[in-house]
């Protein structure tokens, strides 16, 4: 059931750690389609063991959250508490069409996220080294039922002396120039 008027999260988390994960991943990683390199290192899939933080941010500066849906491979921390009420466990099976099973891909993942089951038609996504450290409100990230900002990817912007990185975020630049507006009242 899709809810119009509440916000929720979606955060996708992984134990690179996990010996299961780590022998599918490894069965995967240099298949017929891949069509070209991939970043694979190491710190791509490390659990850095902050994700309790993660969740306090949270719950100390958004309490108005409606529903965290938690996106994993199918692995979980041992510290969390599964039953509380605002937490959805959800397993890329659970979302991401079989044709596209298993992956190891966040474009894969992310490009998926509409179809959770459940899922706010406004929601905020985090990736688990993304932390709330002040007191936010639901108008910082929706105004109207809008997105008051936006991220956008430019990956021809030549950022040469990078490889694993060669695109430059652009973010909250609507917000600074128009702060009376919402990014798509621009376009």
């Amino acid at each position: 059931m899709k809810t119009e008027n509440s916000i929720d999260i979606v955060i996708t988390w992984v134990d690179g750690n996990d010996p299961e994960w780590r022998s599918e991943k490894n069965k995967t990683r240099y298949g017929k389609e891949q069509l070209a390199e991939t970043d694979d290192r190491e710190e791509r899939f490390r659990d850095w063991e902050n994700l309790r933080y993660w969740f306090r941010g949270i719950e100390n500066c958004a309490p108005w959250v409606r529903k965290v849906h938690f996106v994993t491979w199918g692995h979980l921390p041992k510290w969390l508490n599964t039953k509380h009420p605002k937490l959805n466990i959800v397993r890329h099976t659970d979302y991401i069409p079989p044709g596209f099973l298993p992956t190891f891909n966040s474009h894969t993942i992310e490009w998926n996220m509409h179809r959770i089951p459940g899922l706010s038609e406004q929601f905020v996504y985090f990736n688990d080294d993304m932390f709330l450290l002040k007191r936010t409100g639901e108008t910082d990230f929706f105004r109207n039922g809008l997105p008051v900002d936006m991220l956008a990817l430019q990956p021809d912007v030549a950022n040469v002396d990078n490889p694993v990185m060669p695109y430059i975020y652009l973010n909250n630049a609507f917000e600074i120039a128009f702060p009376e507006k919402s990014a798509y009242e621009i376009f």
